[in-house]
């Protein structure tokens, strides 16, 4: 059963809703902006999204990230390591609540989450994801990771990166435009009937049946 989203509260993503977003968070309207949610931790692989960034800035003139965490204290000293002073500029950090999440996401055009592929995270589903395709925002993502892989094919919900390296991330930065056209209404609606409240419920249900 993978972790699912409240899709009443994550809404379809409008060309209203992505201005207003980055209105509020200091991002150019015409920006290509690559986002992050969530905490900070060594398994999200911080490092990684921050190299896709400074890749996707030479290729683009007008790529900024969003980060929406509750961990700001703690992404300063990530971001100064990893990033040149010049592209710091182009980082915008925001910490929010539950109901404010659904009002920044907009601001994406493509969702990031790299998460370290281990034995433990065989059994991973993140949240974020279902987040992300309720508000009709594709992703970019590692294999590895729970049943991700199966679902973002199943989906055509974005990208899967192989491998991690200089190559595997250069070939993702030359499929952006492909990736965030993905995104929109459509993903919205394929993702819903697997990554809904309701859908989980009734996954629920039906283990619980078979138990009694």
């Amino acid at each position: 059963i993978p972790c699912c989203a409240n899709y009443n509260h994550f809404r379809l993503s409008t060309e209203t809703d992505k201005i207003d977003a980055r209105i509020s968070l200091g991002i150019p309207t015409d920006a290509f902006v690559l986002g992050y949610l969530g905490s900070i931790g060594k398994m999200y692989m911080l490092d990684k999204f921050f190299q896709l960034f400074v890749i996707a800035t030479k290729n683009r003139a007008n790529c900024h990230a969003v980060l929406i965490t509750p961990d700001t204290d703690q992404l300063k000293p990530l971001m100064n390591s990893h990033l040149a002073h010049n592209l710091l500029e182009r980082i915008h950090i925001k910490s929010a609540t539950y109901d404010q999440v659904p009002n920044l996401l907009p601001a994406m055009d493509v969702m990031v989450s790299f998460i370290t592929s281990t034995y433990a995270r065989m059994g991973a589903s993140p949240t974020k994801m279902a987040e992300s395709f309720a508000s009709g925002i594709p992703v970019v993502t590692n294999s590895g990771v729970g049943d991700i892989q199966e679902i973002v094919d199943q989906l055509d919900g974005g990208w899967v990166v192989d491998s991690l390296s200089e190559n595997g991330l250069m070939e993702t930065v030359g499929n952006l435009d492909i990736i965030s056209a993905k995104g929109g209404k459509r993903l919205r609606n394929v993702s819903r009937p697997i990554l809904g409240l309701d859908f989980a419920a009734k996954s629920y249900r039906s283990v619980y049946k078979k138990l009694v």
